[in-house]
């Protein structure tokens, strides 16, 4: 009996990532197989994201040609872009099936098997009716990290933000399910898990109004033989001296922090409805390194927010040079229809917004360089992942930074000493310690 075939695209975050993991796992209990992305496959299902217009256009992109190179597999989308524009979706002919946000979860309970629609089947459950966080251990396809979703939905109601409007209110999954989840992670062989979510550091905050994220790594870490556990992103305030402290005493802990930005001047964080000025935001960051030293350290900036000025840009842009930044991420602003910055005043002219992106990113790569350099002549822990590129093969340390050394097949998913020799472009070239 030839078995039925499956693959997936995924665009967004890392809980996105984590989520299709979980919606693969499913669909191979089901009796499917996954199919290479080079080949055609009966079931195509794309995991979307709206987080700004292009993500929405890069979505419908791929669900053209999908169709193009595969005019009879059966089309579901999934995601967030379905939950706010399902009609949108449907337009698109060829989509078949549509789940929202929450229904994603729900799929194979309404999805009867491979086949064409006259028109397509929607399934979108509204904001109010989710109640609950829902985890699955996931089928990772050619990964040595697992993500790990602990908490689903957001209300920190930032102005730019439609999160919230996809991702319903703030739910987390229970302490026991979360280290259930990760133990089966590691008995199936992976090295290193990745706590992922909406807002990983509201984790348990609706249950008894404060975070209880530092008790439940406390727990991975005593309960589970994990031996790299990362965090996805963290608000500034979500840095406390306890997970300091925890990051200071445990080395399983990855010395590798994202913590978003969004703009280096007072006057535009307020408009944005960030709850913290540019001095707590430092103020957090010197505590990190007086704690930890030279750690990996991430952030988002938007800019061209609705009235930012060029001297509030100018004021980021400073603010920016002077932290410790090892990468960001830099998204010119982007109008989410419903949220409080679509109605505002003062929008800038894309070639404006564009120019300011450019010469972020120009900044963010000369940090990144820089914090690369550092480890040349220095000796790392790599996860090796399991590429053969131009015989070679790559991996990541604590902090975040990819190294690279001769590809032997023994090195794949492991943990192994590398002494760093060079930088080639930005990746940190070495040998393996023997």
């Amino acid at each position: 009996m030839v078995k039925k075939t499956v693959k997936f695209k995924t665009f967004g975050c890392k809980l996105n990532q984590a989520e299709t993991a979980g919606l693969a796992q499913s669909f191979v209990e089901k009796g499917y197989t996954i199919a290479r992305d080079d080949t055609p496959a009966d079931v195509s299902v794309i995991n979307t994201c709206t987080v700004t217009g292009r993500s929405s256009a890069k979505c419908r992109q791929s669900i053209r040609q999908i169709l193009r190179d595969s005019p009879h597999t059966t089309i579901i989308v999934t995601g967030c872009y379905s939950q706010v524009a399902a009609n949108e979706i449907a337009a698109i002919d060829g989509v078949d099936y549509i789940f929202g946000s929450q229904d994603k979860f729900f799929l194979l309970d309404n999805f009867v098997g491979p086949g064409k629609l006259d028109r397509a089947e929607i399934h979108v459950s509204a904001m109010e009716d989710l109640d609950s966080a829902i985890s699955n251990v996931g089928e990772f396809q050619s990964q040595t990290r697992a993500y790990l979703k602990i908490q689903d939905g957001c209300e920190h109601n930032c102005a730019y933000c439609i999160v919230p409007v996809t991702r319903g209110p703030c739910r987390s999954v229970s302490e026991l399910e979360v280290v259930d989840q990760a133990g089966k992670l590691i008995d199936s062989g992976f090295k290193e898990i990745v706590l992922t979510g909406v807002h990983v550091g509201d984790y348990g905050k609706e249950r008894h109004g404060r975070t209880e994220l530092t008790a439940l790594i406390h727990k991975l870490l005593d309960e589970t033989s994990v031996q790299r556990l990362r965090l996805s992103s963290l608000n500034c305030e979500d840095i406390t001296d306890e997970l300091l402290d925890l990051f200071a005493t445990d080395s399983r802990l990855c010395r590798h922090f994202h913590i978003p930005l969004q703009a280096g001047e007072d006057g535009t964080l307020s408009a944005m409805n960030r709850d913290y000025s540019i001095s707590d935001f430092k103020a957090v960051i010197q505590g990190i390194i007086d704690k930890l030293g030279n750690v990996g350290l991430g952030s988002d900036v938007i800019v061209g927010f609705p009235g930012e000025s060029d001297e509030q840009f100018e004021k980021t842009v400073l603010f920016v040079e002077s932290l410790p930044f090892t990468y960001l991420h830099v998204f010119p602003y982007s109008i989410r229809p419903g949220t409080v910055a679509a109605g505002m005043k003062g929008h800038i002219p894309a070639t404006v917004k564009n120019e300011r992106a450019r010469r972020l990113r120009t900044l963010a790569r000369d940090k990144k360089l820089a914090f690369n350099a550092s480890f040349v002549g220095k000796t790392l822990s790599v996860l090796f992942e399991g590429r053969n590129l131009d015989g070679r093969i790559s991996g990541f340390t604590s902090e975040y930074t990819r190294v690279s050394v001769p590809f032997r097949e023994s090195l794949v998913n492991e943990i192994v000493k590398v002494s760093i020799e060079e930088m080639v472009d930005d990746v940190l070239w070495g040998s393996v310690m023997k």
